[in-house]
């Protein structure tokens, strides 16, 4: 099974790497990763603190994932997701708490007919 995450990736920690480790337990994980200019469209100013080479490296590295790829707009994600051919998309938001950081995963189980 092939499965799409996409996100900026800025400063990876264990939220991350649960949400990868979960993704790879249906199948192939495909990560797609904000480019600089796009994290800094979304995020701010002062983003990314980690360019998109060094992102791209650290995420090659983990042992869940198993192929990255980049984009810059949306247009770009929509090309990637539809060369991937994806079974399974895993959305996921992150939101702050009061001195802890909450990751909640939804599940989306996609045909490439359903995406565009």
């Amino acid at each position: 099974m092939r499965i799409w995450v996409n996100g900026t990736f800025d400063v990876l920690h264990i939220g991350h790497l649960r949400l990868l480790q979960y993704a790879n337990s249906f199948g192939d994980v495909r990560v797609g990763i904000d480019k600089d200019i796009r994290v800094k469209e979304l995020k701010g100013d002062d983003r990314p603190i980690n360019n998109w080479f060094d992102r791209i490296e650290m995420m090659r590295s983990i042992k869940y994932v198993d192929s990255v790829v980049g984009f810059s707009t949306d247009e770009e994600l929509r090309n990637e997701i539809k060369k991937w051919v994806l079974n399974l998309m895993i959305l996921f938001t992150q939101v702050q708490i009061p001195k802890k950081l909450l990751t909640l995963v939804v599940l989306v189980i996609l045909s490439p007919r359903h995406l565009f």
